[in-house]
């Protein structure tokens, strides 16, 4: 008998454990918008920057983060005040202009870029108690690329010597489209939030994040070449160029691989707000 009372017992605090434990499980779901924030001048292979009407070239400093991110999260509190998350985003960047050229009857281009990408976000989260109707908490963590590419659009016109009469010049109009993807790199981001519980199981919450992130470029695909109206992408090459942090040139300076070139980093930093709802198992 006494031992059928202290498995009795036993089990009822095992299950008053595993259900206040559950309570600690949470996901969140959420949308926002952020700008842009540590500019940085994106390089891009066709020409940098901005030509002003006065004949002036200056650098055209933008973020590739900005945009729109929708996401979900998991997560789980160890106490009323400590927990673990992890943040699954994605991407909808907004589209950057990185460079404005214009020479008169020379060149004129130019070149926007956006990207989509997928992220994942482990952090720590610290909250004045989550289980109280009104709770601030801050999270801090890293931010990890794991998928996606940006997308960057060239608009050129170059003027050229007409073969029927070296005197003079005509256009050359080019529109092209290069897929970007990155190497696996690390950021970090940083949140302020307040979440208001409507019940037990629903909050609404609100946040402030900052995300910063530099991305070195892997790999680029031509994937859209157009002369004059007319499709040259199977007579472009190199279509597929890899990055590298060193590579062999030749006595004239130019690589020796035409599919390869020097990497570059381009910034994917921003700062915005989030909206969205929590569920408490």
């Amino acid at each position: 008998m006494k031992l059928l009372k202290t498995i009795a017992i036993a089990l009822m605090v095992m299950g008053i454990g595993q259900s206040l434990s559950a309570q600690n499980f949470y996901l969140k779901a959420r949308g926002g918008y952020g700008w842009g924030v540590s500019k940085d001048g994106y390089y891009v292979d066709l020409g940098q920057g901005k030509v002003t009407a006065d004949g002036y070239q200056e650098q055209i400093y933008t973020s590739i983060g900005a945009g729109i991110p929708v996401g979900i999260s998991a997560g789980y509190y160890l106490n009323d005040n400590i927990g673990a998350e992890v943040d699954f985003t994605y991407l909808f960047g907004n589209t950057v202009t990185v460079a404005d050229y214009n020479v008169p009857n020379v060149i004129m281009q130019n070149i926007d870029v956006y990207t989509r990408q997928y992220r994942v976000a482990p952090t720590i989260i610290m909250s004045t108690g989550h289980s109280k109707t009104f709770s601030v908490y801050t999270k801090v963590g890293f931010v990890l690329p794991v998928g996606g590419y940006s997308m960057v659009n060239a608009d050129v016109t170059q003027y050229m010597p007409n073969p029927a009469d070296q005197t003079q010049m005509i256009p050359v109009e080019v529109n092209a489209e290069q897929k970007m993807y990155g190497k696996f790199s690390l950021g970090f981001k940083g949140v302020l939030g307040m979440e208001y519980k409507l019940n037990e199981k629903l909050s609404v919450f609100a946040e402030i994040e900052g995300v910063y992130l530099n991305i070195k470029r892997k790999k680029s695909e031509m994937t859209k070449y157009v002369v004059n109206g007319n499709d040259a992408l199977s007579s472009y090459e190199p279509k597929v160029v890899n990055y590298k942090d060193k590579i062999q040139v030749d006595q004239s300076g130019n690589p020796v691989n035409a599919n390869e070139a020097l990497s570059t980093t381009s910034p994917y930093s921003k700062q915005g707000i989030n909206l969205g709802f929590t569920y408490y198992f």
